[in-house]
């Protein structure tokens, strides 16, 4: 029992409810340490500052779970909360660093300086990450292209170790190509992933960079791989690179005989327009497992998404202006796509829609045209939870979407504060004024981009 004045009992109650008994010390010692327990779990230890980050970075880097919403929730607090003990090795790409850093750091001079090439940092990094107890993040960032193509074959990975590849903070686009964020620009295979439990997000890639020739592909996903994910990418062909030849190039590119799921989530890919080229295509059969194609937008291709065994769930996807727009025969569970093309799976997907695009000639694929909308919202998907966009925008937890990597804006209502803010944030994303307006049908020049 706690004696002492009313406010010192009813401090140390609280701090041994919220702590379970476990923080000892002086007052502040004990709030921090219970700040740091029920934030972090009992993996972390340091100062508060220390902690979040630590607690940050494992929620940032958890893999996808399935299962129904109620068992998502739970692993999904497990992986934030420290994963068994798993720990989180970071290591960096800036292309403005030299060859021979180690890492450990985004500096770009010093022994510790960042790998100078993504390929740089999979060499020296690969491992036996089961055995190790980490998860592999590697954060890539510089405005300088990386042209040095990569192949992920020689980890050692299970659902809770497993490589992260990303873009940085810094490093990231915002849905649009930049030539000021981390790309990589390589020809043929860009990235191959012979690797199971691997992820690829928020990378710009420019398959075929320089190089006149077939067969060119932006990621592609080798034979016996398991649970894959690639989400939040640009993917596009040098297309001015291909004046003779330039056929049988594709943005993502599924594997052979596959034991579990590919996830291709969020991705904006365009440009494969050459002989026999695609945005998205899954050819070959799934041993065990689906590839699930959702909320990709796929532009100016020759062909948008193709799935050659019927085991691709296409489901949310925006694909317009290729020659053919879905192809192939889908999983019965494929539904609610966009095209202004005739055919797409599902019986409430839409067809023959006229879709606006922000600025289509410079290559801005944003939209906030209400045709993209359906009604089929994976916030909890039983497969794989979609929650943000391809900018890394929320999306809405309940109600319709847009299709495609885009998660437009489609009306403004609340208070006068709330509708200043949201003016702005549609001012970022919206020339399209009938479809920006506070609570009315009326059109607002404000939202003008």
């Amino acid at each position: 029992y706690y004696t002492g004045t009313a406010a010192s009992v009813l401090t140390r109650v609280a701090q041994a409810l919220v702590g379970n008994q476990g923080p000892r010390g002086t007052a502040a010692s004990i709030i921090g340490k219970v700040t740091q327990s029920a934030a972090g779990s009992y993996r972390y230890s340091g100062t508060a500052a220390s902690v979040t980050p630590k607690t940050t970075q494992a929620a940032a880097a958890s893999l996808r779970h399935s299962g129904s919403a109620a068992s998502v929730i739970p692993k999904t607090t497990q992986s934030a909360a420290g994963n068994s003990g798993t720990s989180l090795r970071v290591r960096y790409v800036n292309t403005a660093s030299a060859s021979g850093g180690n890492g450990t750091t985004n500096a770009t001079s010093g022994a510790n300086r960042a790998y100078a090439t993504l390929n740089d940092a999979i060499v020296a990094e690969e491992t036996d990450l089961v055995t190790d107890n980490v998860i592999l993040q590697i954060l890539c960032e510089g405005s300088t292209a990386d042209t040095v193509a990569v192949t992920i074959d020689d980890f050692t990975t299970d659902a809770d170790h497993y490589v992260h590849i990303k873009a940085s903070s810094g490093g990231r686009h915002a849905g649009v190509w930049s030539t000021s964020k981390y790309r990589l620009e390589a020809a043929y295979t860009s990235i191959d992933v012979q690797n199971s439990y691997t992820i690829i997000e928020g990378l710009q890639i420019k398959a075929g960079s320089g190089s006149d020739d077939n067969g060119h592909i932006g990621i592609k996903v080798g034979i016996n791989t398991a649970d894959v994910i690639i989400r939040e990418n640009i993917i596009k062909l040098d297309v001015a690179a291909q004046t003779t030849f330039g056929g049988g190039c594709l943005g993502i590119t599924g594997g052979t005989d596959r034991v579990a799921d590919l996830f291709i989530i969020n991705n904006l890919i365009y440009d494969f327009s050459k002989s026999t080229n695609a945005g998205i295509i899954v050819t070959n059969h799934d041993v065990t497992g689906n590839t699930y194609v959702y909320h990709n937008t796929v532009v100016d291709c020759t062909t948008g998404i193709s799935d050659g065994h019927t085991d691709v769930i296409a489901k949310n996807n925006l694909v317009t202006n290729c020659t053919t727009d879905f192809n192939g025969s889908f999983h019965a569970d494929s539904d609610y796509n966009v095209t202004d093309g005739s055919t797409a799976p599902g019986s409430n997907s839409k067809t023959t829609q006229t879709i606006t695009y922000i600025n289509y000639a410079g290559d801005d694929f944003h939209t906030n045209d209400l045709d993209t909308r359906v009604a089929n919202n994976l916030y909890n998907d039983s497969a794989i939870v979609v929650r943000v966009d391809i900018d890394g925008a929320s999306r809405p937890s309940s109600g319709d979407v847009f299709a495609g990597g885009d998660e437009g804006v489609s009306a403004i209502t609340g208070t006068a504060a709330s509708v200043i803010t949201k003016v702005t944030q549609c001012s970022r994303k919206s020339v399209l004024h009938r479809n920006c307006y506070i609570g009315h049908s009326q059109n607002y020049s404000v939202c003008s981009r």
